[in-house]
C-alpha cells in the first residue's frame, strides 16, 4: 500500500511538472515578438496542420529577414497549394518560402 501512494506521489508530481513545463512554453511562444534575440535565430518555422490559426501565426514572423522557410507539415493530400494559401493571399510575395509536406498524419511523423 505504502508503494502504491509513492508511485501516486511521484507520478503526480511529474505530471504538474510536465504542465508547468508547458505552459511555460506557451507562454514564452507567445510572448516571442518581443524577444528579437531569439528571433534572429530562428531560420525556419514549422507549423504543425490541424488548427486554421496556425499558419496565421507562422505569417506574422516571416518578416524577419532570417525566416528563410515556412514548412506546413501534415496537410491534407487533397488540399492543393493554391486551397491552403487561399486566405492568406496579403502575404503572396512570400509564398515562395511556404513548403507544403503532404505525407505526415500525426505529430511524430
Amino acid at each position: 500500500m505504502k508503494k502504491i501512494k509513492f508511485f501516486l506521489i511521484v507520478f503526480s508530481l511529474l505530471i504538474i511538472s510536465l504542465f508547468l513545463t508547458f505552459f511555460i512554453k506557451i507562454y514564452k511562444c507567445k510572448n516571442i515578438k518581443n524577444n528579437i534575440d531569439i528571433l534572429k535565430k530562428i531560420d525556419a518555422i514549422v507549423v504543425l496542420t490541424g488548427n486554421k490559426g496556425r499558419i496565421a501565426e507562422a505569417f506574422r514572423f516571416i518578416d524577419y529577414k532570417n525566416i528563410k522557410f515556412i514548412v506546413i507539415s501534415g496537410a491534407n493530400p487533397r488540399s492543393s497549394r493554391e486551397d491552403i494559401l487561399s486566405n492568406y493571399l496579403k502575404y503572396k510575395n512570400f509564398f515562395k518560402k511556404v513548403i507544403i509536406e503532404h505525407f505526415s498524419t500525426n505529430t511524430v511523423e
